[in-house]
């Protein structure tokens, strides 16, 4: 941070005349932020300085998502243009200089902008339109008339607010500037409330949502209850798990070397299949427009550590099993027939093992359970083989 110095007594515009202790008044080559926090990677030759009429800002804006922001003081009358880049270079450093709120909190850059393009601009035009040049010309009832001027210019509510909160904004600074540029000492409009003022309330202040009603809200309670205190062990472990399975997706299998002996590839998809069938669960998979079922090879894969390939046969674990039916077969047979073409399990576990429903919670219509009858002794079975399947590629093991 820069700090201004003041200007000399010969070069003083005749605005500084009293300066307040703690007022720094600027001078043509003065920093506009000079009592900012700057970003590391600007260069400092190219800060804005008080002569110039386009100040940037964005050298104090540290959200690299926000906007392009700076002051154009061409839109100020030029009666008061020097005048308005005082008071808004003490807005920006002085270190008195606050927000209107109760809080207190120093006024940020990019409130200042928007106050300055949103209503102060239209405030000090219409002071340059009666004449006046410094802020002290003023008077109380100028400022009854810039009412009734906002009525006659049929100002929309929400805008009259913003400018009445200027005009009393450039009041509560009035001890941090010369008294060239101090609005009258008595508040303005009597210190009267704005809504009293204008007699309406600010539309986008208001919430015109309608009142949610008892019973919705109690609903939603009851179920945001349950899902913290019932569903959230499951919703986050099935989270947890998604994670894992993202991190052992084959396009990040093919990028690490095989640490499996050769032929370890047959082992791992047995003991797979035989926790499958401990489980009573099925193998993932989807049944086709064409009533043939798919499992699901990249999931599969994923589990098992490794990368599908087209370019290699199935493991001979993956062989047929007589005694399941086929996919063509098994569109007939009522068990193994799901009721959604969505990702299903492939046959291969009975139907009590369909997942239990608490409560008034029931499954969705689409859900299905297919199923279909496994010998003991026989292998897991793509139903009668009749899916060619993409399956591991020979660098897995």
């Amino acid at each position: 941070m820069t700090s201004a110095e003041p200007l000399a007594s010969g070069e003083s515009t005749g605005l500084a005349h009293g300066l307040p202790d703690g007022t720094i008044w600027p001078d043509a080559h003065t920093l506009v932020l000079a009592n900012r926090q700057i970003r590391p990677d600007v260069d400092p030759a190219r800060l804005s300085r008080f002569a110039e009429d386009r100040w940037d800002l964005n050298p104090a804006i540290f959200e690299d998502h926000a906007r392009s922001q700076s002051l154009n003081f061409e839109v100020v009358a030029e009666p008061l243009r020097q005048a308005a880049k005082h008071y808004i270079w003490q807005l920006i450093n002085h270190s008195r200089a606050r927000t209107l709120r109760q809080s207190g909190s120093r006024i940020a850059i990019h409130t200042i902008e928007i106050l300055f393009y949103g209503a102060l601009q239209h405030v000090l035009n219409w002071f340059a339109d009666q004449a006046v040049t410094q802020f002290c010309q003023v008077t109380d009832e100028m400022l009854w008339d810039y009412l009734d001027a906002l009525d006659t210019d049929r100002v929309a509510v929400d805008q009259r607010y913003r400018r009445i909160t200027e005009v009393r904004r450039l009041w509560m600074h009035r001890e941090i500037l010369p008294p060239a540029l101090r609005l009258q000492q008595a508040p303005p409009w009597d210190g009267e409330d704005t809504q009293n003022l204008l007699e309406q309330r600010r539309k986008d202040r208001e919430n015109r949502t309608k009142r949610i009603s008892r019973h919705t809200m109690q609903a939603l309670l009851g179920w945001a209850v349950r899902f913290v205190e019932d569903f959230s062990d499951d919703i986050v472990a099935a989270w947890d798990e998604h994670r894992r399975l993202l991190n052992l997706r084959p396009e990040h299998v093919r990028a690490k070397p095989s640490r499996r002996p050769r032929g370890g590839l047959q082992e791992a998809v047995t003991d797979y299949l035989d926790r499958l069938r401990e489980r009573g669960e099925p193998l993932p998979g989807k049944r086709r427009d064409d009533g043939t079922l798919e499992p699901a090879w990249r999931h599969i894969a994923a589990q098992l550590h490794c990368a599908p390939s087209s370019s290699s046969p199935p493991p001979a674990a993956w062989s047929p099993n007589p005694g399941c039916p086929s996919a063509n077969t098994s569109a007939s047979t009522p068990r193994s027939q799901p009721t959604s073409t969505g990702t299903r399990g492939i046959p291969g576990s009975p139907s009590s093992r369909s997942p239990s429903w608490h409560g008034s919670c029931k499954p969705p219509v689409s859900w299905s359970w297919p199923t279909c009858p496994m010998p003991g002794s026989e292998r897991f079975s793509t139903c009668g083989g009749a899916v060619s399947p993409s399956t591991m590629s020979r660098g897995c093991g």
